[in-house]
């Protein structure tokens, strides 16, 4: 499996997003019953890390889709949409050997 580290953040349209993955934020996460959080007006992207490789995977997929939404789709994209276009990349990525990771 090839990893690719996603702690430097990630560009999109212009905008650096700083990618979020520590206790703290696993906790307001957990709180809320969120896996992840696209914060748009603020360039983050949280994403928790207790669930083990393959969720941080498709986390980290859903929000950085949910971040290109914003930006190119001016968030017309539907939750359910990206929830499917989340999985299925997920899995196209696995398949190539590809996956995103955090350390």
């Amino acid at each position: 499996m090839h990893d690719i580290k996603v702690k430097n953040g990630v560009d999109v349209a212009s905008i650096h997003y700083n990618v979020r993955t520590d206790k703290k934020h696993d906790n307001e996460l957990m709180d809320r019953n969120h896996y992840g959080e696209c914060h748009n007006r603020t360039g983050e992207l949280y994403v928790a890390s207790q669930y083990g490789a393959d969720l941080y995977n498709l986390s980290f997929i859903h929000e950085l889709i949910e971040a290109i939404d914003s930006r190119f789709c001016q968030d017309n994209v539907s939750h359910d949409h990206i929830c499917g276009l989340s999985e299925g990349l997920a899995q196209a990525f696995k398949s190539l050997g590809v996956r995103f990771v955090y350390k």
